[in-house]
Order: C-alpha cells, then sequence, then structure tokens
C-alpha cells in the first residue's frame, strides 16, 4: 500500500511481518537446516539476502550441449544446508516463507553446530589439526639447524645439521666429526 497518499479517516493496515532473524546474538551460531529436495541453492540465496551466511558442499558437473560447456553446481548431501546465524533465527517464519522444511534437532532444542564440525563439511582441516600441522613443520629438520643426537653411541650428542634429503640428515659437530643419520634419530633444537 502507498503510506503517501493517505488521507485523513483512511484505515492503515497494521503489519506485523516479522523478520526471519530477531535479536543479536553474543557469538555467531551454526544450524543445519533441513530444505526442499533441489532448492538448496535457492534456500542458500535467499538466507544471503536476508544477512544469514549459509552454505551446502557442492560438486560441479560439466556437461556439453551444442558445442558449449556448461558447469552446473549439484549438493553433494541433499536437502540440508548450513547457516550461521548473527541473530536469533525464527523458525516459523523460515518454514512459513518456505525457505526451509526444518532444522536438525534434539527434542525440540536446534542443534549447535561446533566450528570444527562446519570446518570438516566444508573440507578444511580443524584448528586441532592445523596445530599439528604447524608444531611437526616447526619440529622438521632442516640445513643449518642444530640438533641433538637421541640413540645410539653418540646419543646426546649436539650436531649442525648440513644437508637433509629423503629421511636421511648429514651432520657434523664443531670438531668436525661428519655423520648421517635417520631424520627420526634427531630431535631440533632452539626452537623459538
Amino acid at each position: 500500500m502507498n503510506y503517501q497518499n493517505l488521507k485523513i479517516g483512511d484505515a492503515v493496515p497494521v503489519s506485523n511481518r516479522r523478520g526471519v532473524t530477531g535479536r543479536q546474538l553474543p557469538e555467531p551460531k551454526w544450524h543445519a537446516l533441513r530444505v526442499r529436495p533441489g532448492k538448496e541453492k535457492a534456500s542458500r540465496e535467499t538466507l544471503r539476502a536476508y544477512g544469514v551466511y549459509s552454505f551446502f558442499p557442492v560438486e560441479e558437473r560439466t556437461r556439453f550441449f551444442k558445442g558449449k560447456r556448461i558447469v552446473t553446481e549439484h549438493a553433494q548431501v541433499t536437502q540440508i544446508i548450513y547457516a550461521r546465524f548473527k541473530h536469533q533465527p525464527q523458525w516459523d517464519v523460515l518454514q512459513d516463507r518456505k525457505i526451509i522444511t526444518g532444522v536438525f534437532c534434539i527434542g525440540t532444542s536446534p542443534i549447535v553446530l561446533g566450528a570444527d564440525i562446519i570446518r570438516a563439511v566444508q573440507g578444511l582441516p580443524t584448528r586441532a589439526e592445523e596445530l599439528q600441522a604447524a608444531r611437526e613443520a616447526l619440529m622438521r629438520i632442516g640445513e643449518g639447524d642444530s640438533a641433538e643426537v637421541l640413540g645410539g653411541p653418540l646419543a646426546g650428542l649436539v650436531v649442525d645439521v648440513t644437508k637433509v634429503r629423503g629421511g636421511q640428515v648429514w651432520w657434523q659437530t664443531l670438531a668436525g666429526i661428519k655423520g648421517q643419520i635417520d631424520r627420526d634419530g634427531l630431535r631440533k633444537l632452539n626452537v623459538a
């Protein structure tokens, strides 16, 4: 209705349309949402238009039609999308507007997904995996590093690494003694 052309005495309809989200949450929450079959992309785009980041795992399929290459995006798992809500979701409004058909719940409480679960769904490493990889990279022995021999008659000897190739490490002591050892036989020193 055009509210600019109102005259005194005209009836004004009360609009009580609620939005798809309500009050702001202290921290964003991830939820797994059920959608109509084949409508994952439409639901994702609708949620994004309302300011809710959402995604679903996709696979690209390529086909050729009349000599043209056509790439289409298809859901790997149908009828599920994942959404990050910064504001409290209004589940009934989302369902009434046919954006979603439901939300995964335990009883009547929607399940809040952790960041590691979302990263796994996205095919990204979890925080623990990232930390483990960073630790391994930090402890990896390279040329110019100081290391300690772990076993054998030279256990405890501090050496300078001169060359690393494959799983083998060549080293030299301050006294000029040279040797070769398996990478697992050394422990890197002076890790910052």
